[in-house]
């Protein structure tokens, strides 16, 4: 009778001990999809998120972002995409988790305005391609592995250039080429010489 009362009395404590390492692992995943969560609707500049958790963003990824965000066309983007979290693989402090995100192509839709109505004043093409976010829109859609860090009692999102252009409506790439271009032409750098 006992050995009964040993067996079922380790089995509680083994089974008690099973839930209580489940929750401590749901409840890790769900801080990884929350902090992540806000710093993807940060970077959308939604009104609602608070802080951008970056690990080692550079300036340039930081103020391709910022000028993207503060552009009136962005405003329509952030309304326009939608993300969700998924995956989320925790060992010790690094974690990865899956981002899908749908967004406007932005991009698409300048060179489609351009050749579809030869538009070349820029306020002309923002108006017809405000328009065109308006209707049925060029979308971007894909799925984007992230990786993060746990720091400060928040896990930060390491840069991930495929999901900052995706967020910006495939402008980023292009803002930081024309970057780089504008920088190579300046120093009298070609890109065939490099």
């Amino acid at each position: 009778m006992k050995s009964v009362v040993k067996i079922i009395g380790v089995s509680l404590i083994l089974v008690f001990t099973l839930f209580s390492l489940a929750s401590c692992s749901k409840n890790a995943e769900k801080q990884v999809e929350e902090d992540l969560t806000g710093t993807v609707s940060a970077l959308l500049g939604l009104k609602e998120a608070q802080e951008a958790y970056l690990c080692d963003a550079s300036a340039k990824d930081i103020d391709a972002v910022r000028v993207l965000k503060e552009s009136e066309m962005a405003d329509k983007i952030s309304r326009k995409t939608v993300f969700s979290v998924e995956n989320i693989e925790i060992s010790d402090k690094k974690a990865t988790a899956d981002i899908t995100v749908s967004s406007p192509d932005v991009y698409a839709i300048f060179c489609k305005i351009v050749q579809e109505k030869s538009v070349t004043a820029v306020d002309d093409l923002l108006d017809n391609v405000s328009k065109e976010l308006d209707g049925d829109y060029i979308k971007i859609e894909k799925t984007i592995a992230c990786g993060l860090e746990y720091r400060d009692e928040h896990w930060y999102l390491q840069t991930n250039r495929e999901l900052f252009n995706v967020l910006s409506g495939n402008l980023y790439n292009y803002y930081i080429g024309l970057g780089e271009s504008t920088v190579n032409e300046l120093m009298g750098e070609n890109a065939d010489e490099k």
